[in-house]
């Protein structure tokens, strides 16, 4: 049985994976570490009398003897980095929700990790799924070679646009090597295009004024493909695979593929900033503040709290 210990459970993934974990019967959450940066105290020893955790612990350390993985799954994404160190330290695998970092320095910081031999797995869960799976699992002869793919996701640019990345390059794998920021439509839409080796066509929109779902629409050499995952699964594809992983399968996005995604929003952020100008992967300076962590999780507190006084 892996022993999980769960640190900072601000959103709703901590909720809805322990169900998923415990009925798998290879897994339980046994302890939970909280820095309250969206739930508080009482909220949180809450989650553990209702997902019946042995362990509240006041530091990631104090947890280290108790766990057998660490999940970080804090809203807050510059944080990741500093709970995971410990449990790599320990040479503890970590599974990092997404996004996996904010900013190129912590990203380059998790690729040395995994060059030392570290265990770090991640991220969306939009990655894993059947359905893109399913696609990958057809011959050549059948689904053709891949010619162009475009993603849309609503909601915000990075924490949920990193979604749809996430599941571009867990269809065509690693490869990105610039974007190009296109412009925005009426509604607030955002257009990107990503440049890959192989010159497939890659654009992917995020954000407007509607909520919308994971969609990617794929044309190949034969045939278009629609691919609109089932939500109801996506987190049992995740987790099936983290705990394959965690029993020894090699069967996860290596580090620096998770990384890749996170460079590709640095890129796209700089070209937006620049007017559309194609920005590389390799030019994103090491001193780029990235996206901001601590600005979101507050943003995302204050919602939170809005949205249980309707």
């Amino acid at each position: 049985m892996i022993r999980i210990g769960i640190v900072d459970p601000d959103t709703s993934h901590p909720d809805n994976f322990i169900p998923i974990l415990h009925k798998s019967g290879r897994a339980r959450v046994v302890a939970v570490q909280n820095d309250y940066a969206v739930k508080d105290e009482e909220e949180t020893r809450e989650f553990i009398r209702k997902h019946k955790i042995s362990y509240l612990c006041q530091t990631v350390e104090e947890m280290l003897d108790k766990v057998d993985v660490g999940f970080i799954q804090g809203a807050n994404w510059d944080t990741h980095l500093p709970k995971a160190r410990p449990f790599l330290k320990a040479g503890k695998p970590v599974f990092i929700d997404k996004p996996l970092a904010g900013k190129l320095s912590d990203c380059l910081e998790f690729e040395q990790w995994a060059r030392k031999g570290a265990t770090i797995l991640g991220s969306s869960s939009l990655r894993y799924c059947y359905e893109v799976q399913q696609l990958l699992s057809q011959s050549i002869e059948e689904r053709g070679y891949f010619r162009s793919v475009h993603g849309v996701v609503g909601t915000d640019e990075f924490n949920y646009g990193v979604h749809i990345v996430e599941m571009i390059q867990g269809l065509l794998g690693p490869g990105a090597k610039a974007v190009r920021y296109l412009g925005a439509n009426r509604g607030g839409g955002e257009l990107f295009q990503i440049f890959y080796e192989n010159d497939i066509l890659v654009t992917y929109q995020v954000g407007g004024e509607a909520w919308y779902p994971f969609v990617l629409t794929v044309t190949t050499s034969k045939k278009v493909v629609t691919i609109e995952p089932d939500t109801d699964k996506l987190y049992e594809a995740l987790l099936n695979r983290v705990l394959d992983s965690l029993e020894g399968k090699d069967c996860m996005a290596p580090v620096p593929e998770l990384t890749e995604t996170i460079k590709v929003f640095l890129a796209a952020r700089l070209s937006r900033q620049q007017d559309g100008k194609t920005i590389k992967l390799t030019d994103i300076p090491p001193d780029d503040p990235g996206y901001d962590g601590a600005a979101f999780v507050k943003f995302y507190a204050e919602q939170r709290i809005k949205s249980s006084k309707k």
